[in-house]
């Protein structure tokens, strides 16, 4: 999925054998070639796809060949996913389960924070953004950290107390972004 991408699956399946199921696992898998696949499923190497667990409410008994249904989707929000799933699995000796969820529901996104990853947002610095952009501005091949650091300290006192903790920031900038 690239970072635009939404996806979604209506998945019916049957348990291989009993046992006690907690939720989902969900990994990735493609045949490229005859010879040539790919897998970031249980019991394989580390790779960049990794797992994904999507946990039910409650724990479900579940006999060979009992149907569960799932409805999966995954939406962006913002360089993430936002997971929502819903299963069904056929009741056998007891009634059938029914859980709606989502990642959502458990994550910790405050609203301002979503409305300032929407596409029509108009966004505007805070004074840190301001003094990061300067920082940035500032390494141009011209100037050493030290003297960087001792004119954000003048010119944003309200964020640096010192050039000490200008220089902080300013050699964590630099250790990203310079060459």
């Amino acid at each position: 999925m690239g970072a635009a991408s939404r996806a979604a699956a209506a998945l019916r399946f049957r348990a291989s054998r009993n046992g006690t199921a907690h939720g989902l696992c969900l990994w990735f898998e493609t045949q490229l070639l005859e010879n040539i696949g790919y897998s970031s499923g249980p019991g394989g190497n580390s790779t960049i796809y990794g797992q994904i667990f999507l946990p039910w409410l409650d724990p479900v008994t579940i006999v060979e060949g009992q149907e569960i249904q799932v409805e999966l989707r995954a939406d962006p929000v913002g360089a993430d996913y936002v997971w929502s799933w819903e299963s069904k699995i056929g009741g056998v000796d007891g009634p059938a389960r029914h859980f709606r969820q989502s990642t959502f529901q458990g994550a910790n996104f405050a609203a301002c924070s979503l409305r300032r990853r929407a596409a029509e947002f108009v966004p505007s610095l805070t004074e840190t953004g301001q003094a990061e952009r300067w920082l940035l501005q500032a390494m141009d091949g011209q100037a050493s950290l030290r003297e960087i650091a001792q004119e954000a300290a003048a010119r944003f006192p309200q964020l640096f107390s010192s050039w000490d903790e200008a220089f902080h920031r300013a050699s964590e900038i630099s250790g990203k972004y310079s060459r």
